[in-house]
Formats: structure tokens, sequence, C-alpha cells
């Protein structure tokens, strides 16, 4: 079964196969995706409440596999497929459709957005950070780093050979730039459209957890910028399992703004959460830095931001975090801009730190408090592929102090 964007029609004399029903213990980390067992197999769970058919199309060892998923009581389809295992790949049939869907969970999309998924089993990693401790956010040295530009190469492997250079340069904790998956060859990834699936472009799912593992060997901790206003226009399936992850009662400047606290948000929420947890846990980030936070709206009695952070916590198991949100949603339920009174009343602790991140659509943002890290963001930094701000709980000033230019730049061979 040859790799094709979404479109193509089902291969002829596909294998068709009903629901596996075993007696097995089916062991899930996630509410959705496809997960492998402890017993063999793969379980595959997705939302799709306006379908009436949810089919799992795959290719296990070079053969096409079709097996129909169970529509549960509450617009879920689940299945547990015992041929399918790690590697194997696959696509979803909606209805009967011609068309093929990756999973909106996906792991892993090797040919890209509009590719076939891939089973991952992020549990299969033999870490060796045991020990490591965790980050919060007082007294870092922050660079900011693109995997695209950051080396020739544009890639973990390649990024990773770096991280005794930036360790010697005094550098404390890695922000990574969005690494969810995106159309085309070349972004900064702010157009996400698989939010599970590091991007094929920079290497495999593995070659993330070996950098955050090597970096915390170096004492540095990682956080990953996430992008929970929008989606991406290009390879963006979500409409096609339920039009209800996305609302019309609000508006981005980006794209579509989603559905967290309008009709069928339940499940919307929970994928998000998913999302936040499965980085921390399945790839041991220190925490999350979440981009443009004024965009993301919820009047629900708890906004998403204080959900994320108990998110967070959780995954983390004791380990110290920080989600740091860019700017202030400014909803009910979270605390005014940069005020550390503020955070500190939530109870939410070191997890959550409201950061006022300077951005070129708010050029008269608020400035920073003596506990926040703000960065001006300007093209040349975004060319050179990393740049660096020391927190101001370490430079004792009110904004903080960025380190040099020579000093924060990249080494160049």
């Amino acid at each position: 079964m040859s790799g094709s964007s979404v479109g193509e029609a089902l291969p002829a004399g596909v294998a068709k196969r009903p629901p596996v029903s075993s007696g097995s213990r089916l062991r899930r980390a996630l509410p959705v995706g496809a997960e492998c067992q402890p017993d063999g197999g793969v379980h595959f769970r997705v939302w799709a409440p306006r379908r009436k058919q949810v089919r799992v199309v795959m290719d296990i060892d070079g053969t096409a596999r079709e097996m129909d998923l169970t529509a549960e009581s509450n617009d879920y389809f689940s299945g547990l497929s015992e041929e399918a295992g790690v590697g194997t790949l696959y696509r979803f049939q909606l209805d009967g459709d011609h068309a093929l869907y990756p999973d909106p969970v996906s792991r892993f999309q090797p040919e890209g957005p509009s590719g076939r998924s891939r089973v991952v089993d992020p549990t299969a990693f033999a870490w060796r950070d045991a020990g490591w401790p965790g980050a919060a956010i007082r007294g870092q040295v922050i660079y900011e780093m693109h995997l695209g530009t950051f080396t020739p190469e544009r890639g973990w492997a390649a990024a990773m050979r770096e991280l005794p250079e930036l360790e010697r340069l005094g550098i404390t904790c890695l922000e990574i730039m969005p690494i969810a998956e995106f159309a085309g060859e070349f972004g900064w990834g702010y157009d996400g459209v698989d939010l599970f699936a590091p991007s094929h472009l920079y290497g495999e799912p593995d070659d993330v957890r070996r950098f955050v593992d090597e970096a915390h060997s170096h004492g540095l901790a990682v956080i990953l910028d996430v992008v929970y206003n929008h989606l991406g226009p290009d390879g963006n399936y979500l409409a096609q399992f339920s039009p209800t992850y996305f609302t019309d009662r609000y508006h981005t400047d980006w794209g579509e703004a989603l559905n967290f606290d309008g009709p069928e948000s339940g499940p919307v929420r929970e994928f998000f959460l998913a999302n936040a947890r499965a980085w921390i846990e399945e790839y041991h980030f220190d925490g999350l830095r979440l981009d443009a936070t004024q965009s993301i709206f919820d009047e629900s009695p708890e906004h998403l931001l204080a959900a994320i952070a108990r998110e967070v916590r959780t995954a983390a198991r004791g380990r110290a975090t920080s989600s740091w949100p860019r700017t202030n949603p400014r909803r009910r339920g979270w605390p005014d801009h940069g005020s550390a009174a503020a955070t500190d009343s939530t109870g939410y602790g070191t997890t959550i730190c409201t950061t006022a991140w300077w951005s070129r659509s708010r050029e008269r943002a608020r400035p920073t408090t003596p506990t926040t890290a703000a960065r001006p963001r300007s093209s040349s930094r975004r060319r050179s592929g990393g740049s660096c701000t020391r927190d101001s709980a370490t430079s004792g000033s009110g904004a903080a102090a960025a380190l040099p230019r020579s000093t924060c730049r990249q080494r160049r061979s």
C-alpha cells in the first residue's frame, strides 16, 4: 500500500476485518489515538460525532487491512486490531467516503500532514533522566531554538551535538519553537495541524526524546512552544471528524477559533488537554510556552489555561514544570497580566507564569514585571535560529536582560 495523500480511494482487494473483540486488558494513556497494548495489538479510538461509520485502513507489512471501529454511546469509535503494531501505517475512512484521513491524534506523520499516520509506542524509549528534578521559571537563562534554522542539517540529531556549547554559554533552559506537523518544507511552526506528531522534517519521535534526554544530562531544561489558538489551513482535517472543533463565536487573526466553551466543547477540551499531557509525559518536556493566549477564548467556569496547568502538573509526576502563556487571555478565572500576586493567588504555584511576551500584534503591551522574561521579536533573531534572555529574577532588573548577541548566537563552523 503506497503512501499517498488524502482523497485517494480505497485500494482494491483490501481485506476487511471486523473489530477484534478480546478479553485482553486494554491500556490507554490518552483518551484518543492509536495505542499499543501490553498483550499485543493496537487500540484505536477517535471522536467523530457526526459520523455513522468509522473504518481504519492499515498497511501491515505491506498488506492492506481494513477494520470497522465500534460506535460507543458517547460519539467515540474504537476497536482493537491484534495484527497492528509499532510501525503500522493507517488512516481513517469516514461513512464510506473514498477519502482517507490521518488520525487527529497521530503520533507521527512520516509522509506529511496529508499522508498516513504511523503507530508509535512512546513507552519503548529507554530514558536516562530519572534523577532530573524538572525546572521552574525563576532564574532561567532561556535560549529560543528553531530546529529548522539552528543547524544546517535542520534536525534533532545535529542540534543535540550543540548542547555542550549551549551549556558552556551559561544557558539553563531551551525553548523549542513549535514542532507539530505542518504543511510544506519550511516554516516557523505556528501553522501546525497534527498537534501530537513532531514534524517529520526534523526527525523521528524518538529523536525528540533523545534530544530532551541528552539536554537533561547537561543540566538544561527544555520547554516547548505550543499553539492552542488555531490550526494551520493546509492539512487540517479536524472538521472532517467534527465541525464543532471550531466556532464562529470568536475570531482570531490566523484562522478559525477553537471551540473551548460552546456545544460539544468537552471532547475538544479533552483533545487539547491530552496534547499538553503528551508533551510532558511522553517527551519529558519541562514545560509549555503557550502562543497568543489572548486568542484562546473560553468562558467556561475553569479556563482552558487553568486546566492545562493542572494537566501539566499531573503529567510531570512531581517534577517542577512551567507553563508560560504568551499574553493574558483576560478571561474569567485567570489572573491579570504580569501580576506575581495574581499568579500566586491562583494556587498554581510555579506551574503557571503570566509572561508578557512581546508580539507584533501587541506593540503596546504592558511592560513586564520583575517576575517575567520578555523578548522583543525581530526578523534578525528569527533568521539566526535562536536567541537568549535572562529571567529578571536573575538579572535583578525590572525587564529581562538580553544576553549579547555574540554570546546568544549558536556556534558556527
